[in-house]
């Protein structure tokens, strides 16, 4: 059976979170090139931890293990950007990062509900569409918005939704917005010396539609 494993808590030194879209050039006589997008976007992480306790080493091969079995995935997020950018420091009293999609406009843009009265989001913040445990899609917001007084905004991202698999009703996630990843196979590194207990690892997103 698949699992789902959560990252763990752990001091984070360096994160690499960045979106691929696979594409193809071509530069022909005359100095012309022309270039085709091909593929899905998906994407890529590069985790890198602060030195480590002997508990939270202990955390972390634990997880590595979690995730080589059975094909199992974690939610990766960018570690450095866990809220939006207004609400780091916390999100409003009773908002717990959740909210609903009132509806797709557009594979790059939608109408949120229930969100709090003038909750503001900037380029660059990060959110994730839900319909299950494993069907997820994780974007950036590309125009800033800010929700009326009834908890709507309409919200542009990049890149486009799947709208074949992502209809209303649909969750939103604002709070460690993530994507389902697999660890790439070789990346792992662990030292076990005294004076270097860091972990460093890469992960590629998965795709997984139930």
């Amino acid at each position: 059976m698949v699992a789902v494993v959560n990252l763990p808590s752990v001091p984070f030194s360096q994160c690499e979170f960045d979106p691929i879209r696979p594409s193809s050039t071509e530069r022909m006589d005359g100095r012309r090139v022309e270039a085709q997008s091909t593929g899905t976007p998906y994407w890529v992480a590069k985790y890198r931890t602060d030195f480590l306790t002997r508990e939270q080493a202990g955390l972390m091969t634990a997880f590595q293990m979690k995730c080589s079995d059975n094909g199992g995935f974690f939610l990766g997020y960018d570690v450095d950007r866990q809220k939006p950018l207004k609400y780091l420091g916390g999100f409003p009293a009773g908002f717990t990062g959740l909210a609903n999609v009132r509806s797709f406009i557009s594979a790059v843009s939608a109408e949120l509900q229930d969100l709090p009265a003038g909750f503001q989001l900037v380029e660059g913040d990060y959110l994730e569409f839900r319909r299950s445990t494993f069907v997820r899609s994780l974007h950036r917001i590309v125009a800033a918005a800010t929700a009326s007084a009834v908890g709507r905004a309409t919200v542009q991202f990049s890149y486009p939704v799947d709208l074949q698999h992502f209809v209303v009703p649909c969750v939103v996630n604002f709070y460690q917005a993530s994507c389902l990843m697999q660890i790439d196979a070789g990346s792992w590194s662990a030292p076990r010396s005294m004076a270097d207990r860091n972990v460093s690892f890469s992960a590629t997103e998965m795709f997984y539609y139930e």
